[in-house]
């Protein structure tokens, strides 16, 4: 296998194995989900859309981490990576002597397999894929999102009562144990209020949503959660029947008790103590069902089962329509027709309270659910970075490496991967960082749109979106840097010089992604806000305004970077030069240029994709062509 081929088959081991790996629990169950946590995994605890974007960022931070170990393979040693997992004798560098790069197969299928935990454990490797993993459930709100809706759930009581002959879709059976437990439960608990609570939302949401009486959407979505389901419905019942012993209840009996079957006050002696931990108990196994039940409710909001309609449109779309009218007439049966007619009223109360009950985490969930094209932001930004680099790597790039190697251009294969390594630190990261933060504070809604309210508003968010996109992106560059001089002078020689130069090159060079990233939230944020610059036709004018205004910026980074570079390297220079000389001057030029097309083309084609498929109004638009002539 080639050295190439092996590279790439790495990178097909890893995507194809990273969801597996994903899809691992990583968050500390706690007491609150270790009932269900065997019947949760991570995929099931937020909705697909914000899943995928998840496994995306986490399936891209391997990829960034496989590339970067497989580049400096100088570092694999120090790793304790055994090359005989894949028949290698040596972990050769990944660099040859005449200075171009190649990668073995025995380093990048060696990377790949530890990476995907398919060779023998490698603890440092391990730790920084759980830290991946972690931070990518962390960012999606895994499992977050779904404890912080049952905390709203908990927080307020579902609407039992009744009106003349309501039964809400729950059985009469049901009614009368409300009342018998309650009756029962008096001066045996010490918080009966938390228990008659618990026991309306076992019974409404047990009739309800396990006895399917209310209709759902997404039935297909609905059968990843069966077994959940089937635990519930089992737990209830166990509940059912020991408050029925213990309580003496018999269906069909009299709700009214006799003066000998009341129930003796708390201070009588002959209510045990082993009789009130009984109850407590029960109580307790009441409390963890109802709560299981607000997770059931939440999950069901978020993968969008539970209609969403308000009360005018449930009345509409449970009313008995014309044929259905037609098919009772038909039975003969008027009896048929008023018990159907009862039952549709029924459905559309129970279903009423039951939107009620959930307003909160509805209203929440809405919201959440509008487009925030970040995967397909990121993965345009992604790809025009890479496009422009490559194209510029085998176009001006050459008069470029040129000049800083001395009349040495290198190969073509060369230049390609040091560009595209460079685009990788410097654009590539960022731009992940960025967004992910952006994404994980709408869905969590504490993103505040920076085009919409003051400056100052919005200001935290943005410095730290750009410190955080641009402090992880030096950190890789300078932990790059540490370990191939620690590897190459000894960890007892280290050459610190030689690390704090290469911050001091590269702090600005990483700044330029990260201000290109910014340019591109506020991009998103103005189209999401209807900003009026966003909202003209022709959209090239629009779209050609903010790519303008991204590559003046982006440009004068890439000229202030490249200068400070050349301060840097003057400083350094065996023997030190007295300041900037033609090379600088030109490498500036060049930098300048090729910020500028960087930041024209992702901010361009970005803008274009969003005002084209999604106009500012909000709605998808199909195709302009397509669309009657006004």
């Amino acid at each position: 296998m080639s050295d190439f081929a092996a590279l790439l088959y790495g990178a097909v081991i890893i995507v194809f194995f990273s969801y597996e790996r994903f899809n691992r629990t990583t968050y500390d169950v706690g007491k609150r989900l270790e009932r269900l946590v065997s019947l949760l995994s991570p995929d099931k605890l937020r909705a697909r859309r914000v899943v995928v974007q998840a496994w995306f960022f986490y399936t891209l931070a391997l990829l960034i981490a496989y590339l970067m170990l497989c580049v400096y393979a100088q570092v694999l040693p120090a790793l304790n990576i055994d090359p005989s997992i894949v028949g290698a004798t040596d972990l050769p560098s990944g660099e040859n002597e005449d200075g171009t790069f190649a990668i073995p197969a025995s380093v990048s299928l060696g990377v790949a397999l530890a990476l995907v935990g398919a060779a023998p454990t490698v603890p440092f490797l391990k730790r920084a894929e759980d830290s991946m993993r972690v931070t990518a459930h962390r960012l999606a709100g895994i499992p977050t999102r779904v404890l912080s809706a049952t905390d709203d759930l908990r927080r307020s009581a579902i609407n039992l009562s009744r009106k003349n002959d309501e039964s809400l879709l729950i059985p009469k059976g049901d009614w009368d144990r409300r009342e018998h437990y309650r009756t029962s439960a008096a001066g045996q608990l010490t918080a009966p209020e938390d228990f008659s609570t618990n026991l309306d939302l076992i019974f409404a949401v047990s009739s309800w949503i396990l006895d399917r009486r209310v209709k759902l959407e997404n039935i297909e979505a609905r059968e990843r959660f069966e077994l959940l389901e089937q635990e519930l419905r089992s737990r209830k019942d166990v509940l059912i029947l020991e408050l029925d012993e213990r309580t003496e209840f018999t269906p069909g009996r009299s709700e009214q008790k006799s003066e000998e079957e009341k129930v003796q006050p708390e201070d009588d002696p002959g209510i045990t103590e082993v009789k009130r931990g009984t109850w407590e108990r029960m109580a307790s196994d009441a409390d963890a069902l109802a709560e299981d039940l607000c997770i059931l409710l939440a999950l069901y909001v978020e993968h969008e089962l539970i209609p969403r309609e308000t009360a005018e449109e449930l009345h509409t779309s449970l009313a008995v329509s014309g044929n259905d009218k037609a098919a009772i007439e038909d039975s003969g049966s008027k009896t048929s027709e008023g018990k159907m007619r009862e039952i549709f009223a029924q459905q559309d109360i129970a279903r009423d309270r039951l939107m009620t009950f959930l307003q909160d985490i509805v209203g929440k969930s809405a919201h959440e659910r509008l487009p925030s094209f970040t995967t397909m932001t990121l993965l345009w930004s992604l790809f025009l970075v890479m496009v422009v680099t490559l194209a510029w790597s085998q176009g001006l790039g050459i008069f470029e490496q040129e000049l800083m190697r001395f009349g040495d251009s290198g190969s073509v294969y060369q230049r390609m991967i040091r560009y595209s390594i460079d685009a990788l630190n410097g654009f590539c990261v960022p731009m992940l960082i960025a967004l992910a933060l952006r994404d994980a504070g709408r869905q969590s809604g504490h993103w505040m749109n920076v085009c919409r309210g003051h400056w100052t508003s919005s200001f935290p968010q943005i410095a730290l979106a750009l410190f955080a996109s641009w402090a992880f992106a030096m950190f890789l560059v300078v932990a790059i840097n540490l370990w191939n001089v620690a590897i190459t002078n000894g960890i007892a020689n280290n050459d610190w010089v030689a690390v704090r130069t290469a911050f001091e090159s590269q702090v600005f060079v990483i700044l330029r992604g990260s201000v290109l990233a910014l340019f591109v939230i506020f991009l998103l944020d103005g189209h999401s806000a209807g900003l009026a610059s966003l909202s003209g036709r022709p959209t090239w004018r629009a779209s050609l305004r903010w790519a303008l205004r991204a590559a003046a910026g982006t440009a004068l980074i890439g000229a202030f970077s490249r200068t400070f570079f050349g301060i840097v390297s003057a400083r350094v220079a065996n023997p030190p030069r007295p300041g900037l000389d033609a090379i600088d001057y030109g490498l500036i030029f060049y930098s300048t240029l090729y910020s500028w097309l960087i930041g024209f083309v992702v901010i361009y084609v970005i803008s274009e994709v969003l005002l084209n498929q999604w106009p500012i109004d909000g709605r998808r638009r199909r195709s302009f062509a397509a669309e009657p002539a006004e």
